[in-house]
C-alpha cells in the first residue's frame, strides 16, 4: 500500500472505513508528521489492519537473491558532459527561483534530474549527435556480460529510458550476442518472454524497466542488471522479482548500476528512506525516519544534495 509517501494510506482509509483514521491522524499522515512518537503511534494503530507476506515467508525452498551495488567511474568526455549540464541547470534554476518563486520552478528541476540521469548512463541521451562512445555504464555491462557469457547462465537487463537500451542493443550485436527485447512498443510479449525461456541461445533479455517489470516470469534468468536507479525502489523489486519468483532453482544475483559522484548516488539514499517508511508501517519497524516522495516535495534541502 506504500510506494511513495504515508498520505497513501489517506485514500486508503477513506476508500475502505471513512471514518476510522479521524481529522488527526489523516492530517499527520498527509503532512508527514515530524514528531516520531505521534508517527510511531499511527503505525502501531494501523499495524492490525495491514499484512506483508514476503516470497520467502511462503516458498521456504525459494533460493536467495543477492543484490550488489556496481560503482563505476564516469571517463573524462562522459564526465565533462555530465558537469555542462550539472552548471546549466544550476544557473538555471537559480534564475528562474529568484524570478518565480521556487514553487513554480519545480518542472523545470525535475527536467534537470532526468538530463542528469541520463548522462549517467550515455552522454547520447541528451545529445543525439554527439559522436562519443564513451559510457561508463556499458563498458561495465560488457565486461560482466563476458565474464558471464562462458557459462549457461541467463540474464536481464533493465533500465527506464529505451533510447539505452538501444544503444545498449548496439553493443550486444558487436560482441554477437543474441538477445530478446521488450519495451511499452512490443506487440508479442508472450512469444518473445518465451524464447527466452526456453532457447539456450539467447542469453540476454532488454527490457524497458516500467513495461516490464510486472507480470512477466523470467525464471530462466540468474542475473539482472539494474542499469538506472528508479526513485522508488518498489519499481525496481517488482523488476528483480521476474526472475526471483516461485520456480527459479538457482540463486539470483541482481547488480545495480551507479555512477560514482554523480545524482545516482543520491537517489540510494532516497531509497533508502522508502524502504524504512515501507518498514515501519508494515514490519513494526519504529526507527523514526520520515520520507518525502521529492516529486511532489522536493524542498531547497532536497536540490542542494541531489545536484551537488
Amino acid at each position: 500500500p506504500l510506494e511513495n509517501d504515508s498520505s497513501e494510506l489517506v485514500s486508503l482509509f477513506r476508500f475502505l472505513n471513512p471514518a476510522m483514521l479521524g481529522p488527526e491522524t489523516e492530517k499527520a499522515l498527509l503532512d508527514g508528521s515530524k514528531d516520531n512518537e505521534a508517527f510511531n503511534q499511527i503505525a502501531r494503530s494501523l499495524r492490525p489492519f495491514l499484512l506483508r507476506r514476503r516470497k520467502e515467508d511462503v516458498v521456504l525452498d525459494l533460493p536467495s537473491k543477492i543484490i550488489n551495488t556496481l560503482t563505476c567511474e564516469m571517463g573524462d568526455a562522459q564526465k565533462k558532459t555530465y558537469a555542462e549540464y550539472l552548471i546549466f541547470y544550476k544557473k538555471k534554476i537559480a534564475e528562474q527561483i529568484a524570478r518565480e518563486g521556487f514553487g513554480k520552478s519545480k518542472l523545470l528541476m525535475i527536467e534537470a534530474l532526468l538530463r542528469l540521469r541520463q548522462i549517467c548512463c550515455h552522454p547520447r541521451l541528451v545529445k543525439a549527435d554527439d559522436k562519443t562512445t564513451e559510457s561508463a555504464k556499458l563498458d561495465i555491462l560488457m565486461e560482466k556480460l563476458e565474464e558471464i557469457q562462458g557459462s549457461s547462465d541467463k540474464v536481464l537487463i533493465f533500465s527506464q529510458f529505451t533510447s539505452f537500451l538501444h544503444l545498449i542493443e548496439e553493443r550486444l550485436v558487436e560482441q554477437s550476442i543474441v538477445y530478446e527485447y521488450l519495451d511499452g512498443q512490443t506487440k508479442d510479449r508472450t512469444k518473445r518472454v518465451k524464447r527466452f525461456q526456453d532457447d539456450p541461445e539467447i542469453k540476454v533479455f532488454l527490457i524497458s524497466l516500467k513495461a516490464g517489470g510486472v507480470g512477466l516470469n523470467l525464471t530462466a534468468a540468474r542475473y539482472a542488471f539494474i542499469m538506472d536507479p528508479w526513485w522508488n525502489p518498489a519499481v525496481e523489486e517488482q523488476a528483480m522479482a521476474r526472475a526471483h519468483r516461485i520456480g527459479q532453482d538457482k540463486q539470483v544475483i541482481i547488480y545495480k548500476v551507479v555512477v560514482k559522484d554523480s545524482i545516482e548516488e543520491k537517489i540510494l539514499e532516497l531509497q533508502v528512506q522508502k524502504n524504512d517508511l515501507v518498514r515501519e508501517f508494515m514490519d513494526g519497524d519504529e526507527s523514526g525516519v520520515q520520507e518525502k516522495n521529492l516529486l511532489q516535495r522536493i524542498t531547497p534541502g532536497d536540490l542542494e544534495l541531489l545536484m551537488s
